[in-house]
């Protein structure tokens, strides 16, 4: 195969990109250089599944098999990719001693569907979060390094893009703490423990426990400490409150 030139415009392509069809598109234009015509880019997890979160152009009768037969669970890619930082050649795994039964199964599988070879690799997102991204081919034969060092460059391209697309999160939805429950957590804030808020406020212990486990309900937490910090992060309690 003659030698191809730095894909430079097809890094860039990625620029551009605004819709999850365009980086479809970017990822195409990629496959075609390549000569790794399928892709698939997705959150990865321990039991990896062509969710419809994921956006891929991998076989529909191999998706759906390997969703079906859960084959995340013995897929040796995937196992490969969270031990190792960049890309991993799959001839290297299916040429691997330490491969199981089922890793090999998992891979003649992908075989017999035309997936005899590619590159794949793990693309760390703020927030302790992963991408799995994905360039196989029917040669069943190592990637060339050319390739192999442009799809890491044009996957680290096509997760920020991932990243840009993510709808925002929802905002939540805060109710204000009641005045008592308020009253409580300022005085949890100021180290106090049940008793003496009791003391403070005039409350029985009981009443002080059904307040505070009410807010640890809404925060989901059992800490006071973290009771504290959520609602400042809320702004249902100010610095001033918790000093004066």
């Amino acid at each position: 195969m003659p030698e191809r030139a730095h894909p430079a415009a097809l890094i860039e392509a990625f620029d551009d990109v605004s819709t999850r069809q365009a980086l479809s598109d970017a990822l195409g234009g990629f496959c075609a250089w390549s000569g790794l015509p399928w892709y698939a880019l997705g959150p990865l997890r321990p039991a990896w599944r062509f969710g419809p979160e994921s956006l891929t152009n991998f076989p529909a009768e191999w998706r759906r098999r390997y969703d079906r037969a859960a084959l995340g669970r013995q897929d040796p890619v995937i196992a490969a990719v969270t031990r190792r930082v960049g890309p991993v050649d799959w001839r290297e795994i299916a040429e691997s001693a330490a491969l199981t039964s089922a890793e090999a199964d998992t891979l003649a599988l992908a075989a017999a569907h035309g997936l005899r070879g590619g590159v794949s690799m793990a693309v760390h997102l703020p927030g302790k979060r992963e991408l799995l991204v994905s360039f196989a081919g029917s040669q069943q034969r190592r990637t060339e390094p050319s390739v192999t060092a442009a799809a890491w460059m044009v996957a680290a391209q096509a997760c920020n893009c991932w990243r840009r697309l993510e709808p925002a999160p929802p905002p939540i939805a805060t109710r204000p703490l009641t005045r008592r429950q308020r009253e409580c957590l300022v005085l949890v804030a100021q180290g106090k423990s049940d008793w003496d808020i009791g003391q403070i406020l005039g409350l029985s212990d009981q009443t002080v426990h059904a307040y505070i486990g009410a807010i640890r309900s809404r925060y989901g937490s059992a800490k006071r400490v973290q009771l504290v910090v959520r609602a400042l992060f809320e702004g249902q309690l100010s610095f001033d409150d918790v000093l004066s």
